[in-house]
């Protein structure tokens, strides 16, 4: 009877030590300096580039693209809003196959509100927010099966990496528990707890993103909306904890209060602050990131070497001279090394000038390609150095 006892005492006492072990991580501290705003070029960060027209029939037109991935020899583009279609194109932007709304019956799909692609099997994930079900494609894009998860159907984000969905649960009423995990077959086999003393809650809002890859493929950056807190999780257990600070004019939330998404825009927006934004690229030697002043967005560099932060005033464009100096990150980015521009034919037109000029750096390549104003768009790939 005794030895029983102790053993219970034992277990108990793992899996209290293990859950503090899960708490404990590894906090930075940073201080962006907003007096001091630097310019910085292309060539600064990145070691090259590709341009990649996306074919264009009168069957495949893009019109607002939600997420772009890469993989090793192809890109994946979701239009969840107006096509409601997923497109597949070679690494030269020919296509591959398009995957398109159908129906609600077996193997069809109605609304695809996000997609994810597993390297490991080749398979493209598509989640359907309106069936709550997820569509599973090989990377030609022909149909393998299909998942219905009705405990999940309200996810507002997924990733995938080393053979583990990570998930924002916004049916959680518990915010220390939001974070699922499950196998590649979607099984649940964990929550992690990313909310942490000092942080306030936004209700009825979500983001395009909460999850951002890390440069090197071990682990992945997690992000709550305006939140100057970033977590860094490895495997099953939240490693590091970044966090952010403004060397004045720092907006400051209430963790006593729980916001409406309206109401916490509202009174951000007015008070014309700082926060860290919700767009994140990473690579080895930097770490980019999006912050907002109230309704404007800005941009700031985060150099590891020296774990120094600055705000940018913009990415001036001195490599292929046709894509427009960077300001902000777009939302669709979600490949870690990459900067990814996706812009509309007419929308360089008009940066350019090509209806009130004769000569500029966007002819020959408007020539070359054989590019009409209403085309698909134009990726614009930058690779960071290494």
């Amino acid at each position: 009877m005794i030895l029983r006892k102790n053993y219970l005492i034992l277990i108990v006492l793992i899996s209290v030590f293990s859950c503090e072990n899960e708490r404990k991580q590894n906090v930075y501290n940073l201080t962006i300096d907003i007096e001091s705003v630097s310019g910085i070029s292309h060539s600064d960060i990145f070691k090259g580039y590709s341009i990649v027209p996306l074919e264009t029939n009168r069957n495949t037109l893009i019109g607002e693209i939600s997420k772009i991935i890469l993989s090793e020899n192809l890109i994946f583009v979701l239009d969840s809003k107006i096509s409601n279609s997923v497109f597949i194109y070679s690494k030269n932007g020919k296509l591959v196959n398009k995957i398109e709304s159908k129906g609600t019956g077996p193997g069809e799909l109605f609304s695809p509100v996000n997609i994810e692609i597993n390297e490991e099997d080749k398979e493209l994930i598509v989640f359907d927010g309106k069936l709550g079900k997820f569509l599973y494609y090989d990377f030609k894009g022909n149909f393998l099966k299909e998942k219905r998860k009705t405990e999940i159907i309200s996810v507002f984000d997924m990733f995938f990496q080393n053979s583990h969905f990570y998930f924002v649960d916004d049916q959680s009423e518990d915010w220390h528990s939001r974070l699922l995990v499950t196998d590649k077959n979607l099984n649940e086999t964990k929550r992690l707890d990313t909310f942490f003393e000092g942080d306030f809650k936004i209700m009825n809002g979500k983001k395009s993103r909460y999850f951002y890859e890390s440069h090197d493929g071990n682990g992945i950056f997690y992000k709550e909306r305006n939140h100057n807190r970033l977590v860094k999780i490895e495997g099953n257990i939240v490693s590091n904890q970044y966090l952010f600070s403004f060397s004045s004019l720092e907006f400051e939330p209430d963790p006593a209060r729980t916001y409406e998404a309206f109401e916490f825009s509202k009174e951000f927006w007015q008070s014309d602050k700082y926060a860290l934004g919700d767009e994140i690229i990473d690579s080895n030697n930097y770490t980019l990131l999006s912050v907002n002043k109230g309704s404007e967005f800005k941009l700031a560099l985060w150099e590891k070497e020296g774990n120094g932060v600055k705000m940018i005033k913009s990415i001036k464009n001195d490599m292929d001279g046709i894509s427009p100096d960077i300001n902000g990150i777009p939302p669709y980015n979600v490949k870690a090394n990459y900067f990814i521009w996706a812009l509309h034919p007419a929308d360089l037109a008009d940066f350019h000038g090509l209806k009130n000029q004769s000569q500029n750096p966007y002819l020959d390549f408007f020539s070359k390609y054989k590019i009409d104003l209403d085309d698909n768009p134009i990726l614009f790939i930058y690779t960071f150095k290494d």
